[in-house]
Parts: structure tokens; C-alpha cells; sequence
């Protein structure tokens, strides 16, 4: 059961990067025409952070990481970014109040909420108290970059 356990975060890495570089073949990289463009990532599940991470990276955004929601929202405050991909579920506080709290900080802010065991309601819930999108784990690396691409271009963050 534990070599499965260790394997699973390897594998994680490795589909996100093959879907990486099949998206690279056919995309070309973000940019917003001054400089790279940042991300916030917030996740309690430090192997889909670290898959996130790399895969947004070589993808070519920069990326603060964060497992702790509260440290997230303290570095945000301080040093906003272009937008910000948040896990729903965490310990401490769930994805809607990142959301929430990120907004009285910057209303524009483009927040995009991400869970593997949300159903349709929750999604539609998150959707109507102002996220920018909501995606379904396993992320597909494809839509990931469309939705950012389609919010950051929306927010006026991309040329």
C-alpha cells in the first residue's frame, strides 16, 4: 500500500508534465506584454501543489505556493497578483472564504476555485458567489491554461 502511496505523487508530476508538453506543441507561452504573469496557488495537498507549480512554471507563469490558506491571504495582501488557483476543501478554511477574503482586498481579483470531490451544486454554488471559474481534479492541463488565459485576458491582464 505504501509503494502505491509513493508513487502516486511521481505519477501526479509526470501527467501533468506529459499533458504539459503536449499543450506546448500546439499553445504558445502567456504573456502579458510587460512581464511574466503571477500566480497565487493554494492547496493542503502539497504533491497537487508541487504538480501545479512545475506544470504553471514551465508554462511560463511565476507562482507563489502556499498550503496554508491564512499565510496565503497574509502574502496577498501585501504583494497582489494576476490571479489566484485555490483548492475548495482545506483545513482552517474552505476555498469560498479564500475567495470572499481576497475580494475585500481586490473586488477584481480573478479567483479560481479547483476540488476533486466537488458536485454540481457546490460548483454552481462557488460560481454564483463570484469565482472566476471552478475546475474539477484531476485538472485537465488544457482547460487550466484556456481558463487562466480567458480570465487573466478578461481582467486585462493578457495583450
Amino acid at each position: 500500500m505504501q509503494e502505491k502511496r509513493a508513487r502516486q505523487p511521481l505519477a501526479c508530476i509526470l501527467h501533468y508534465l506529459l499533458k504539459w508538453l503536449c499543450f506546448c506543441s500546439i499553445h504558445h507561452f502567456p504573456g502579458n506584454g510587460v512581464g511574466i504573469l503571477k500566480l497565487m496557488l493554494i492547496d493542503d495537498d502539497k504533491y497537487c501543489l508541487e504538480a501545479l507549480e512545475i506544470f504553471l512554471g514551465m508554462s511560463g507563469y511565476s507562482c507563489a505556493s502556499f498550503s496554508d490558506p491564512a499565510k496565503a491571504l497574509e502574502v496577498y495582501g501585501a504583494d497582489a497578483c494576476d490571479a489566484v488557483i485555490t483548492d475548495m476543501r482545506m483545513p482552517g478554511m474552505s476555498g469560498i472564504e479564500v475567495m470572499e477574503r481576497i475580494r475585500g482586498l481586490d473586488p477584481q481579483a480573478k479567483v479560481i476555485i479547483i476540488s476533486g470531490s466537488m458536485d454540481g451544486e457546490s460548483f454552481k454554488n462557488a460560481c454564483d458567489l463570484g469565482a472566476t471559474a471552478c475546475l474539477e481534479k484531476p485538472l485537465d492541463a488544457s482547460e487550466l491554461i484556456r481558463t487562466l488565459r480567458e480570465a487573466l485576458k478578461a481582467g486585462g491582464g493578457i495583450n
